[in-house]
């Protein structure tokens, strides 16, 4: 649409009473000051003209989507100060500049970079009093410094692409390597070069323990033949029926046992 509503009383102030009465806490309220409006309205609406392509849903995906929200902010808003755009302290966007290599390094040792658990994802982008994979003086959202310093530097790779380009580009992968899902990623931190595995390496080979195919038709043909066998029997012989519906029972059983176990 062309409005946007904005509730100022979210931006009365750290200080503010009101936030203290509403039982806020502290990292709630780092945010609600006047000079972090214009921030915050350019976050949701870019999110809204940008969304997340959900296709590949895992850590590297959210924090390289997350950087470029912060991007398209720090494109419109090249004055402002970037702690700002972040929603960071300068202590807590201090600590992100200088431990930017170290949370690359967790990251990838704890295989985290294309984890797929939701609870893994939200714990490095969604604000918290800290990022809980990493330490106390960390700041919530930690993880989206990283993805926006990949961002920057597909934007500096690629200059001939406008903010519009960059924005719509929703292959991650692409934005982090440039290349085939199989190549080594380097990121460039501090001037050292950190090599990122490709996301085909962080996917285990799982054992196939199928049947082999040649066996489930002959499987399920003889438990259906001792099942007709066990039926005919209780016409024959009425006497021996009590005996025969437990047979029907167990045959039916190994059948669909077997059918699951060899699909």
């Amino acid at each position: 649409g062309n409005y946007a509503a904005i509730g100022l009383d979210m931006y009365l102030g750290i200080e503010n009473d009101y936030y203290t009465r509403l039982g806020l806490s502290e990292y709630q309220k780092k945010n609600l000051y006047p000079e972090k409006l214009v921030s915050d309205l350019l976050y949701n609406w870019s999110n809204e003209l940008f969304p997340f392509n959900d296709s590949v849903e895992n850590l590297l995906s959210h924090i390289v989507h997350e950087g470029e929200l912060v991007y398209f902010i720090d494109r419109l808003l090249p004055e402002t100060d970037t702690e700002i755009k972040f929603g960071f302290t300068e202590e807590e966007f201090q600590w992100v500049k200088n431990n930017e290599k170290q949370m690359w390094v967790y990251l990838i040792e704890h295989k985290l970079l294309y984890s797929s658990d939701i609870m893994d994802i939200r714990k490095l982008v969604s604000p918290a009093p800290y990022t809980y994979f990493f330490t106390d003086a960390s700041p919530g959202r930690a993880a989206v410094w990283n993805g926006y310093k990949i961002v920057k530097e597909y934007s500096r790779k690629n200059p001939d692409l406008s903010l519009k380009d960059i924005m719509l580009e929703t292959d991650y992968q692409k934005i982090l390597g440039g290349g085939t899902v199989k190549e080594q990623m380097i990121v460039n931190v501090h001037d050292q070069e950190i090599e990122l595995p490709g996301v085909m390496e962080e996917i285990p080979e799982v054992e196939d323990k199928k049947a082999p195919i040649s066996m489930k038709p002959a499987l399920i043909v003889l438990c259906l033949v001792l099942a007709w066998a066990s039926f005919a029997a209780g016409f024959a012989w009425p006497g021996a029926v009590p005996g025969v519906v437990p047979m029907l029972i167990l045959t039916a059983g190994v059948a669909v046992g077997w059918f699951f176990r060899s699909s």
